[in-house]
């Protein structure tokens, strides 16, 4: 098996990965053998992916696989994922309870949210206009007075016991960095919908999920009563 990364070989390929952003439809191969596969590769939502492709010009065979990070795909490419711990298991991906505990009690801050994508699809900005009049939400980013560096982002996952993993889009498994970055930091991730995370294998107890609650109220005043019940927070 060859990996090449040029069109010029597209006709001697069993396989085409397609990336939206860097094969726009005027690039794709015209001339297609009927054995050939082309498959579809994204980490973006439909509703960002969709600006690439001219619906008009596909028809449903265009397609014959997906590698994405939808559990259903051909190939699942999730931006990250939980596994099992094995005795090949590094040291340093493992918390034993001590450490856990010490990284809990340095949480002097209560929610945290990074945002880089205004007025997103997912009309996030009046949950979180509204949570920080509620819980005094730190938030910071493009659309909140700057940008936050590495650093600034480490530090404020850190400090917080919650950070709002609210992504601009609300998709069947549409899972960033957002999420996975605040478990690794031992900081509970908040997500819009439970559903989304369906097939996963994300311990139900590992994250918030808004639409658990009936209203923003009632999820502000759920994250001040862990705030002051460190038991049912490390759980």
């Amino acid at each position: 098996m060859y990996i090449v990364y040029a069109f010029s070989e597209a006709s001697a390929s069993t396989t085409i990965l397609l990336l939206h952003k860097f094969c726009p439809i005027n690039s794709w191969p015209q001339n297609r053998r009927e054995n050939q596969n082309y498959m579809m590769h994204t980490v973006e939502s439909p509703t960002e992916t969709l600006l690439y492709y001219d619906k008009n010009l596909l028809t449903n065979k265009f397609f014959n696989s997906s590698a994405t990070y939808r559990v259903d795909s051909s190939v699942f490419m999730p931006y990250d994922a939980l596994t099992k711990i094995t005795p090949t298991t590094p040291k340093e991906y493992i918390w034993n309870q001590k450490e856990v505990l010490a990284k809990v009690m340095n949480k002097t801050k209560l929610a945290f949210q990074a945002i880089s994508h205004c007025n997103a699809n997912s009309s996030r900005d009046p949950i979180t206009k509204r949570l920080q009049e509620l819980i005094g939400l730190d938030v910071v980013g493009e659309c909140y007075g700057g940008r936050c560096s590495s650093d600034c982002y480490k530090r404020n996952m850190e400090n917080h016991m919650f950070y709002l993993a609210l992504e601009n889009n609300i998709c069947h498994n549409y899972v960033t960095e957002k999420f996975w970055n605040s478990l690794r930091s031992l900081t509970v991730p908040v997500v819009f919908s439970r559903p989304v995370l369906k097939g996963m294998d994300v311990p139900s107890n590992a994250f918030i999920a808004l639409d658990d609650f009936k209203s923003v109220n009632e999820f502000s005043a759920y994250l001040k009563a862990l705030q002051n019940d460190t038991e049912r927070y490390l759980k």
